[in-house]
């Protein structure tokens, strides 16, 4: 009878055994799936190195590409409700500052300023 016990036992302990190692081996292979499945980790077979022409061919593609993109096509907000007021500055106006004034530079250059009156907007350019 203690040997039938002590077989029942032992057979019973080599179960137990077994469920722990198959669990083990399943999350093992859960691990390693998801290692497969990201691209991220996938190794790349290495490439032959290409020659120089074909090498600036593909980074000017590459660069077209991304200059292409942009704004992902969004379009620039047109806000045809502004008024817009073009004010000219000359040296010989009389609320022009030559103590003020500096010279910039030789192009000329466009200072626009918004105004928030109620109910509408004026850009002064």
């Amino acid at each position: 009878m203690d040997d039938l016990i002590k077989e029942v036992s032992s057979l019973k302990e080599a179960l137990l055994q077994k469920g722990e190692s198959l669990g083990k081996q399943q999350r093992l292979t859960k691990g390693i799936a998801k290692l497969v499945s990201n691209t991220s980790e996938q190794q790349q077979p290495p490439q032959p190195a290409l020659p120089e022409e074909e090498r600036q061919k593909r980074e000017a593609e590459k660069a077209d590409k991304r200059k292409a993109r942009k704004n992902n096509g969004a379009k620039r907000d047109m806000h045809y409700e502004m008024e817009q007021e073009e004010h000219d500055v000359y040296p010989d106006d009389p609320d022009f500052d030559i103590n003020k004034a500096r010279l910039v530079t030789t192009a000329p250059r466009i200072c626009v300023r918004y105004e928030c009156v109620p109910m509408r907007f004026i850009k002064h350019v």
